[in-house]
């Protein structure tokens, strides 16, 4: 299935952040950039699991995942792999990141506390925006200085959650919010 889709969003001239269908493929494309208006973006995407079930057997590589308990609790932030992502579009010189997430239990509203936690972890490690979906509800957007030795202060965005355009429970409506961001 990841396969097919990724192959389908693809051939529609789009980009699937944080899904791969070899480790090749990963170790090339982990981050997407892309310079607009001459400013040069880096992209990551990253989710939060699979509603409960665990990855194949040899498919370690075909996503970037938050919590190292995945199949269960969410609970165990994937501290290192999240770094390892960041870094690598640090490597890249961009002007700004943006990570695309994938969070939140799904038709609950509220910050958890490990979203918290991964949200601080990515803001320290140098990602300039968040874009939070998951949870079909819409969530705060929040802004932040982020002030780090050695270097200006930079103001970041956090959009929790953007609401539920295309998906609802049946007999129910969700809000959804465009976010226009200037660079």
């Amino acid at each position: 299935g990841l396969i097919r889709t990724k192959s389908v969003i693809e051939d529609q001239g789009l980009h699937a952040l944080g899904t791969f269908r070899t480790q090749e493929e990963r170790d090339d494309q982990k981050v997407l950039i892309k310079e607009i208006n001459g400013i040069r973006f880096a992209f990551i995407g990253i989710t939060k699991g699979f509603s409960g079930m665990g990855l194949p057997a040899n498919s370690d590589f075909c996503v970037n995942l938050l919590y190292e308990d995945y199949v269960t609790d969410y609970e165990e932030v994937d501290r290192a792999g999240i770094r390892s992502l960041v870094e690598a579009a640090v490597a890249e010189d961009p002007d700004f990141i943006i990570a695309s997430l994938h969070w939140g239990s799904e038709n609950i509203s509220g910050i958890s506390s490990s979203q918290e936690e991964i949200t601080d972890l990515l803001l320290e490690a140098g990602v300039d925006v968040i874009l939070g979906s998951h949870s079909h509800r819409l969530e705060q957007v929040e802004r932040r200085i982020i002030t780090a030795e050695n270097q200006p202060d930079r103001e970041c965005v956090i959009a929790y959650g953007l609401g539920d355009f295309c998906s609802t429970t049946a007999g129910k409506h969700n809000t959804s919010v465009i976010l226009n961001l200037e660079f």
